[in-house]
Formats: structure tokens, C-alpha cells, sequence
């Protein structure tokens, strides 16, 4: 009897975080789509990760995950749930100087470029 090897689908890289990522795994799918958009965070300053500049983890549990200060959007990676007071302040105030988005986990794991390019335009991705 002669069987045939599974093949297997391969794994999408946003499937297979660095080694020093600090986020979740959907934050890694969309700084995936960062990086092959517009390059390393740290050398050209397009965009910033959990960052205290204007969003970021100023306070826990808030702010937003992801800042591009030459587009001025800020994108929040979440998991869907009810915001809770201070995110709803820190969302408040973000939105006098920026667009605030937010991409949902399933949004980021499914297609995180189509999600970012949403995002980019200022639509929420769910």
C-alpha cells in the first residue's frame, strides 16, 4: 500500500512573531503589515509600537497600540470587548489630533495587509 504525504498549508509569516515581539499575536500580524508597508519601526520612524510619544500604554489597560505620526492614526489591536473608562478618555483625546482605529484580532490574523490598508484609510476593520 503506498500512501502520500500530507502536505500541509504552509504558515502565514504574520503566523510567526520575532523572538523579542512584546505584543500579542494579532499586534504582531499588523506590525507584520507595518514592516513589509513601510519598514523597520526604529529606523525611519513611520510608525511606533506601544509608545508613550501620544498613544501607547501611557496608563495600563489604554491608549493605543500602534502610532504613524506623518499619517496621524493611531490603531488600537483588540480583542472586541467594552472599553473601559480611561480607554474611552485616552480614545477622546487622541481624536482632537488623530484618526483612531481600531482592527479587530480576527481582522488581523485573517488579513492583516487589508486590514492595515483599511485602517490607513480610516475605517475600523471588525
Amino acid at each position: 500500500m503506498v500512501t502520500q504525504a500530507r502536505r500541509s498549508a504552509p504558515i502565514p509569516p504574520w503566523f510567526r512573531p520575532r523572538r523579542d515581539w512584546p505584543g500579542s499575536l494579532p499586534q504582531w500580524a499588523i506590525a507584520w503589515a507595518l514592516l513589509n508597508r513601510f519598514g523597520r519601526d526604529s529606523e525611519n520612524r513611520e510608525w511606533f509600537f506601544d509608545t508613550p510619544y501620544i498613544a501607547g500604554r501611557i496608563y495600563s489597560g489604554g491608549g493605543v497600540d500602534f502610532w504613524l505620526p506623518l499619517e496621524r492614526i493611531a490603531i488600537d489591536v483588540s480583542a472586541g470587548g467594552r472599553p473601559t473608562a480611561v480607554q474611552t478618555v485616552q480614545r477622546l483625546q487622541l481624536q482632537a489630533v488623530a484618526t483612531v482605529v481600531t482592527i479587530s484580532n480576527e481582522a488581523a490574523m485573517r488579513n492583516p495587509r487589508s486590514a492595515l490598508e483599511r485602517a490607513l484609510q480610516g475605517q475600523d476593520t471588525k
